[in-house]
């Protein structure tokens, strides 16, 4: 089981979910995204085998306050807050018309633009997107279906806060997770390499196994 820290922060949190970070890693910090205008996605994982992205995800600085609406959004739970402000995004809506703050408007439509052109641009569907300041997650489990398909409902995402992440914490793997998401083939050992790894005393029982 994941255990998230409450004063847990992004670089940690990559870290605890299986992510490697820096030279020879597989997540891109700062990832350019080429299309008819240069894009800089804070945090890319990526397949190591195939290098696809496998999620996205956006970080926002700690003191950034969560969600709110304005006018008659003002008192609307944040579920539906969420979906009514993703699909003004959609619909292509101003900012100064979305039901949440100008803000907030700005860091999904980034979020949305990032999503859309790994798929318009590059041919990649990825498949988790995440913002985050620390104290809030939002997760998009299906980021194409929400932002190029327009398919928009609230089973799509999940928004966490800091206090509720060790009660979700198994939530935060499923769908964050390196191995749920990019996870990999183990490595290839020849017979005579068996004995690098274990030997008569370190097992008590071994399983058929292949590797196609």
């Amino acid at each position: 089981n994941l255990a998230v820290p409450g004063d847990v922060n992004v670089d940690r949190l990559l870290k605890l979910l299986g992510w490697e970070l820096g030279a020879g890693g597989n997540v891109a910090e700062e990832a350019r995204i080429k299309a008819d205008t240069t894009k800089f996605v804070d945090y890319v994982g990526v397949n190591a085998n195939t290098r696809a992205p496998a999620l996205i995800l956006e970080a926002k600085a700690w003191d950034k306050p969560i969600i709110s609406g304005k006018g008659k959004w003002r008192d609307q739970p944040k579920p539906a807050l969420l979906v009514a402000a993703i699909r003004h995004i959609n619909s292509g809506g101003a900012k100064d018309k979305s039901p949440v703050t100008a803000e907030w408007h700005e860091n999904m439509a980034q979020l949305a633009q990032y999503v859309r052109m790994f798929k318009d641009q590059h041919g990649h569907s990825v498949p988790c997107a995440v913002l985050s300041s620390g104290q809030w997650l939002l997760i998009f489990k299906t980021p194409v279906a929400t932002f190029c398909d327009f398919e928009v409902n609230d089973q799509q995402f999940y928004f966490i806060e800091r206090d509720a992440y060790v009660a979700n914490a198994h939530v935060i793997f499923e769908q964050m997770a390196r191995v749920m998401l990019a996870d990999t083939a183990p490595i290839r050992i020849r017979s005579s390499q068996l004995g690098n790894y274990v030997n008569g005393a370190s097992f008590s029982a071994a399983y058929h196994g292949m590797l196609i």
